[in-house]
């Protein structure tokens, strides 16, 4: 994960769907990996989703990354719509149910720490140093 990515769960609220491919892969590229056991589209440092699969090869959860350095309101559109038409649930790093609405999803990337190092990257990065740094 970098640093300017929002991080979120993916789950399904009965199952996956079945064509859950087929509809990732229209607003993200798919990724190829060296494990059979996660699907990725997107890229690393970007915008993603990663399925994680069971051992008979259906997704079980996803984890989602934002990229809020180009915030792209495409993407944001499609993912939501995707999360609705799929019966999914999106859930915060912390377990909290965010409502697959533009405002909600807005407002959680909002209080994420990605947003909050994008928005500002050196009081970000101050925040983390221990007080007695030398900055020479």
């Amino acid at each position: 994960m970098a640093t300017w990515q929002a991080d979120f769960h993916l789950r399904a609220i009965e199952q996956w769907p079945t064509d859950y491919r087929e509809r990732l892969s229209r607003f993200l590229p798919r990724t190829k990996l060296w494990t059979s056991k996660v699907e990725v589209w997107g890229a690393d440092d970007g915008d993603r989703i990663d399925v994680v699969l069971d051992e008979g090869g259906q997704p079980t959860e996803a984890f989602l990354r934002v990229d809020l350095r180009n915030w792209s309101d495409a993407f944001i559109i499609s993912l939501l719509d995707f999360v609705r038409r799929s019966g999914l649930e999106i859930e915060s790093e912390l377990g909290s149910k965010i409502e697959p609405t533009r405002a909600a999803f807005a407002l959680a990337l909002r209080s994420s720490p990605a947003f909050r190092f994008v928005d500002d990257p050196r009081g970000f990065l101050d925040r983390l140093a221990p007080e007695d740094r030398d900055d020479s």
